[in-house]
């Protein structure tokens, strides 16, 4: 079966990635930037984490960025999608050095009072902690 947690992730990386855009850490890149953009500093702006964007795609990249909350939404509702996320997110994050399950849950965007208050992904979120640590152990 096809992790959708991950081909989702990969989907997004993919669109993010080819978004115009630019990321400046220098006043060399900074002007590399804009003349991949072909625009001047007064027609851009920030988006945050040294990354630039045209103004007139502000609206293009909020949409965009919108999705893909309102895609993690629906994907929250298939318990594969939510037992992937949690595993995948485990040892992206160290969790068998941490064991630090809030981290876990900040990056999953699982708020930690619906978490409380939720049976599934309390359920399904002590499945992937334990098959995550029992394959470290191996």
């Amino acid at each position: 079966m096809e992790n959708l947690y991950i081909q989702s992730k990969e989907s997004k990386h993919e669109r993010f990635n080819n978004f115009d855009m630019f990321f400046a850490f220098d006043n060399e890149q900074f002007s590399k930037g804009l003349e991949k953009l072909e625009v001047n500093s007064d027609e851009i702006v920030s988006i945050g984490m040294s990354g630039f964007i045209r103004k007139s795609d502000v609206s293009t990249f909020n949409e965009m960025m919108e999705s893909f909350k309102d895609e993690h939404m629906k994907n929250m509702k298939n318990d594969d999608y939510v037992y992937h996320m949690f595993k995948y997110e485990m040892g992206n994050h160290e969790y068998i050095i941490t064991y630090d399950d809030e981290e876990i849950l900040d990056v999953c965007g699982v708020d930690q009072d619906l978490f409380i208050a939720d049976e599934r992904l309390k359920t399904i979120y002590i499945k992937a902690k334990q098959d995550y640590i029992s394959q470290m152990k191996n």
